[in-house]
């Protein structure tokens, strides 16, 4: 549900609010590689950078196959 509304968050360009809600979904789950992924979007949104690489890369260690921490990777010139 906190990944949901995080998301929902990012619709409305508010990537402050998004962070705490993939957090709060991070502490219920800490191997939700989806809401990881979306926390490196948010970050990546604020412009931080080593925060968002950290969470793209811990997205694809819990789940290699997912192509879009991959490519955020790629965005930022990080390696995953």
């Amino acid at each position: 549900a906190r990944n949901n509304r995080g998301l929902a968050h990012m619709k409305l360009s508010k990537p402050d609010a998004a962070i705490e809600d993939y957090s709060v979904a991070l502490g219920i789950n800490s191997r939700y590689a989806l809401a990881f992924n979306n926390r490196g979007y948010a970050y990546e949104a604020k412009g931080l950078k080593p925060e968002a690489i950290a969470d793209f890369q811990r997205a694809l260690e819990i789940d290699p196959t997912l192509t879009g921490a991959r490519e955020g990777l790629q965005r930022l010139g990080a390696k995953g």
